[in-house]
């Protein structure tokens, strides 16, 4: 298990059936340790992030293969998720990235982290190509929902403030994951 704390943010990572029996477990203990001391000790963390290192790895392929940040995949599954891979919404929505079955024609097993992460992946890329912009609030905006029909009604500026939230939260957690893994400013 690996544990960091930057800016805030505490980050956990591990590799398989050791992070599932304890990260949960794992969760609490720090939040308990971190809400206890409070200001006593400098660990105050504003998010405790965990993501499996199976995850992490998948999303530095697909990093690989399609160009996307690794970092901003990693913020998106753990926005849409919260790292689960068998998570369903109200709206049909399967896996890591919430992908809609709309977007799997094949009928993939959505709840496999690594088919999920690369369709997820795939969609996030037809947005900037159906908008033809490099605008990544606008692309996370489309991603999560807010689609054809405000895209198409609306230009960005019309737009209602409620649908980039996610956007700027995606993007500001995918800044946290950069800084954690890599050191950048």
């Amino acid at each position: 298990v690996v544990f960091i704390k930057l800016h805030g943010c505490v980050f956990l990572t591990g590799k398989g059936d050791c992070m599932k029996k304890i990260g949960k477990s794992l969760v609490v203990l720090i939040l308990g340790v971190v809400f206890f001391l409070g200001d006593s000790m400098e660990l105050q963390a504003e998010e405790i992030l965990y993501c499996p290192q199976e995850y992490i790895d998948i999303c530095d392929e697909m990093k690989e293969k399609y160009g996307v940040s690794s970092s901003l995949l990693i913020a998106i599954i753990q926005c849409e998720s919260g790292c689960q891979p068998t998570i369903k919404s109200n709206h049909g929505a399967v896996g890591l990235m919430q992908v809609m079955p709309v977007n799997n024609p094949k009928k993939l097993d959505l709840t496999d982290p690594r088919t999920n992460i690369e369709l997820g992946t795939q969609v996030l890329l037809k947005w900037k190509d159906e908008a033809e912009t490099d605008d990544l609030y606008l692309v996370l905006a489309l991603y999560n929902g807010w689609g054809d029909t405000a895209y198409k009604k609306y230009n960005k500026e019309q737009w209602n403030h409620k649908c980039f939230k996610y956007p700027k939260k995606v993007l500001n957690l995918s800044w946290k994951i950069d800084q954690i893994r890599y050191g950048e400013q």
